[in-house]
């Protein structure tokens, strides 16, 4: 597949993430394979777009396994599985406020690349891949307006077929369901707009591997207002506790860069992002 490559102008590309910080419900891909968001030229092929929403303050390797993993079935599923792939990244976040020690926008966009450029080369699967800014306040926001994307790329009725399914950490699956990030009172309403109108799915990929962090997903996934949605399928976990990404965060990797320990750097997000961040001087402040 062909790529559609971001722009080499910086600032062409601070001109595109400025715009998108400035403007509420703004959407807008930065690098796509051509045929993005289809995979194939068939003009009744099915879409399942897999999106990875996350700051990427660095992406690691625990990105590339989450948005690269297969859809987890339940039991006599009729959903296919996923044949489009989205890193999505939201600069205006409601829930973390840059510091001048994170990485900016467009670094992290430039990291997004070289993450989509690795997944590329790792897939045998014809899948195709984009990165992405938006600009909204939460997960139903986000769905909405990738679902009028959708329509708007692939017509009425493929648009509306369209299966959407988000990549998440534990960390924001947790927020998803804090009432805290929704208007009072809201937050249920807002929820049944993401998963039934909109017709979004979460998976949420486990973290950590210890008892402790089973009994917290078993908790979370079986609270009142949570369990209906597991049971209904729109809420999945990803994994087995055992998938080697538990434990890889970006956390971890900015403070390996702050020790100087650059093997365990490598070894967390891979040659092509450790020499990104050596080249621009990341991540050594503190937090």
């Amino acid at each position: 597949m062909r790529l559609r490559k971001m722009p080499t102008s910086h600032s062409a590309i601070q001109g595109v993430i400025e715009r998108v910080i400035a403007t509420p419900n703004a959407f807008s891909v930065v690098e796509s394979d051509n045929a993005w968001p289809s995979s194939s030229t068939s003009a009744d092929a099915k879409v399942h777009l897999a999106v990875l929403d996350s700051s990427f303050n660095p992406p690691t390797f625990a990105h590339q396994s989450i948005s690269s993993s297969i859809f987890p079935r339940l039991g006599e599923d009729k959903v296919d599985g996923y044949t489009a792939r989205l890193l999505l990244y939201s600069p205006k976040n409601a829930a973390k406020t840059p510091t001048a020690k994170d990485a900016t926008p467009l670094q992290r966009l430039e990291m997004m690349s070289l993450l989509a450029s690795s997944m590329r080369s790792a897939s045998l699967r014809k899948e195709s891949i984009a990165t992405a800014l938006i600009h909204a306040p939460n997960f139903s926001s986000k769905a909405s307006i990738l679902r009028s994307h959708l329509l708007s790329s692939l017509g009425p009725v493929r648009g509306k077929e369209a299966e959407m399914t988000f990549l998440v950490g534990m960390d924001t699956l947790v927020r998803i369901f804090d009432p805290k990030y929704y208007p009072t009172g809201e937050m249920h309403g807002i929820l049944r707009e993401f998963f039934e109108d909109s017709g979004a799915r979460v998976v949420s990929a486990r973290r950590g591997t210890s008892e402790a962090d089973r009994v917290f997903e078993k908790d979370l996934l079986g609270r009142d207002d949570v369990k209906g949605w597991v049971g209904d399928g729109k809420v999945r976990v990803l994994g087995d506790g055992h998938d080697g990404w538990e434990d890889i965060s970006s956390t971890l990797v900015r403070e390996s860069v702050r020790r100087g320990d650059w093997a365990s750097v490598k070894k967390l997000v891979g040659d092509g992002v450790a020499t990104y961040i050596q080249r621009e001087k990341l991540f050594n402040g503190s937090d």
